[in-house]
């Protein structure tokens, strides 16, 4: 689904209807500092028909630059997130293609693997 381009007649009529005013901090709007977002967002369409819905000019908001800001940068963060528990990105991902393996830990201490023993006194010493 294509991104919509927003007209200056439609951009006028949501600033309009929101008063004037950002809808995250309600500070008054100054032109060339407005940003316009999607109130559900884009990114979080399940098809295409919910992309297509989500494109509406209802689905539009007048954000101030930063409140737009700190708004994509959470958003930002939760998508990472979920691509990484996804699979899609990350260790998960690279474990997938065989790129990768678990990285293997230590050997208790005392045990076969590390060539130490541990005798009844306390010692330690060379298996």
């Amino acid at each position: 689904m294509k991104r919509r381009k927003l007209t200056r007649n439609q951009k006028a009529k949501i600033v309009l209807d929101q008063g004037g005013r950002c809808i995250d901090c309600s500070e008054k709007l100054v032109i060339g500092d407005i940003d316009f977002d999607h109130r559900k967002e884009r990114r979080m369409a399940v098809d295409e028909e919910d992309a297509a819905e989500r494109e509406q000019l209802d689905n539009f908001a007048a954000i101030c630059h930063g409140c737009h800001l700190a708004k994509t940068a959470e958003w930002t963060t939760i998508h990472a997130k979920a691509r990484r528990q996804g699979g899609e990105t990350g260790q998960q991902k690279r474990r997938a293609e065989g790129k990768t393996q678990a990285i293997p830990s230590r050997p208790m201490p005392g045990s076969k693997a590390s060539g130490w023993k541990r005798g009844f006194d306390g010692k330690v010493t060379r298996r």
